[in-house]
């Protein structure tokens, strides 16, 4: 056989053999990080947020639906504090949680006066989906949300508040938004992008090695079947837009370090209409659990300001 077609075999195999490699490594990793998980508990086992689920299930409510962009039924829970009232808030909770983990913090702003819209995110809680995104997809159907309030509330006057995933999902959103949909966003523990949250979380792994070369195949992998870029991000988008955000971060997150949203308000550059607040010695999307009363009042207080 002639050496240049053994050549180009050899070559054409080992290329074939490195993009299989690529797309083994993408799917693995994707199963891991974005496919929707059987069987989880309410809440990570190593984050004890306050619950209220008593008052969840016995509170009126209604549950509502929208269908995503690709045809998914998403879910979410409307409780109405004041028909009289134009105040509204939708709150997204954390990666591969549900809307009853907002069920404390919701509770603290009906009897404050709110209205709600607990929502779980999509490939979670009741909401249809196989795998979440980590706020790529998210962000688009928390908008989806906004304008659901919107046309069944024609004067409703609408911020976000959000956790974790929820809280970068919720900035991501503004991709979509700005000050003539939403007044304001309350973002808790929220990374600046996915790729940076992942790179963060695999480094804590002392056993795992080429992280950098698993995050490129995932992403790969995530660009080509999915449709998902990680390395977007909140980042990406708050810097230029009119909507005030309440920057909250635990000071000895060991999950998202609070670097992140150090990062973000910088990325602001000190927009006079935000607000940061570190609770010192909080852990992982702890400070609502650790300083209750100081931290509802912040988020009270920031919300009235805005949404008058």
């Amino acid at each position: 056989m002639d050496i240049f077609i053994i050549t180009l075999i050899v070559i054409l195999s080992l290329l074939l053999f490195i993009l299989i490699f690529i797309l083994l490594i993408g799917r693995i990793t994707f199963s891991m990080s974005f496919k929707r998980k059987k069987g989880h508990s309410v809440v990570p086992s190593d984050i004890n947020i306050k619950l209220d689920k008593n008052w969840f299930n016995s509170v009126s409510k209604e549950k509502v639906s929208i269908k995503s962009f690709d045809g998914l039924t998403l879910t979410g829970y409307l409780i109405i504090k004041d028909t009289c009232s134009k105040k509204f808030l939708i709150c997204s909770h954390g990666y591969q949680g549900r809307s009853i983990e907002l069920s404390y913090f919701a509770h603290k702003m009906y009897d404050l006066g709110y209205n709600l819209l607990l929502i779980d995110l999509r490939g979670c809680g009741d909401s249809q989906g196989k795998f979440l995104s980590m706020g790529y997809y998210e962000s688009y159907d928390l908008a989806k949300w906004v304008y659901f309030l919107k046309d069944r509330f024609n004067d409703a006057i609408i911020s976000l508040y959000g956790w974790s995933m929820g809280a970068a999902t919720s900035m991501m959103s503004l991709r979509y938004l700005n000050s003539s949909n939403i007044k304001a966003i309350v973002e808790d523990c929220g990374y600046d992008t996915i790729y940076n949250q992942l790179k963060y979380v695999a480094k804590s792994f002392k056993h795992i090695f080429g992280s950098e070369i698993i995050l490129w195949c995932f992403n790969f992998y995530c660009k080509i079947f999915n449709g998902i870029n990680i390395k977007d991000g909140p980042i990406n988008y708050i810097e230029n837009s009119d909507v005030p955000i309440l920057f909250i971060h635990g000071g000895k997150d060991d999950f998202v370090p609070t670097y992140m949203s150090e990062n973000l308000f910088k990325k602001r550059k000190y927009n006079e209409k935000d607000k940061f607040r570190i609770f010192d010695g909080s852990k992982h999307a702890m400070s609502l659990s650790d300083y209750s009363d100081e931290y509802i009042k912040i988020v009270d207080d920031f919300l009235k300001e805005k949404m008058k």
